[in-house]
């Protein structure tokens, strides 16, 4: 299925403007997320982490290929589930700041 913008609903990250990133993880049932990445002057805000280390992990190492040139400085994650509130130690940078705290 696509989008309105034309993205298709499969498994990855997928580039949905300019600087702008949904990581993307079917069929959205029990602990399948999705994530945002949305860089700019050369670093990264990652919108929510996954499930658990194991998908985030999967996840960073897909967005590698952007946050190589744009580190990750910030991270907000939204829901205050356990789950995501573990996953942020999978971001590796000095200027990570988590929200909400």
């Amino acid at each position: 299925m696509n989008d309105r913008i034309g993205t298709e609903y499969r498994l990855g990250l997928h580039e949905i403007g300019e600087g702008s990133f949904a990581y993307l993880q079917p069929d959205g049932g029990w602990g399948w997320s999705n994530a945002g990445l949305i860089t700019s002057n050369g670093e990264s805000l990652l919108v929510d982490t996954l499930f658990d280390l194991h998908l985030t992990r999967a996840m960073l190492n897909e967005m590698s290929k952007i946050t190589s040139a744009a580190p990750i400085s910030n991270l907000v994650n939204t829901p205050r589930s356990s789950p995501r509130l573990h996953a942020p130690r999978r971001c590796n940078t000095r200027r990570l700041r988590c929200w909400p705290r």
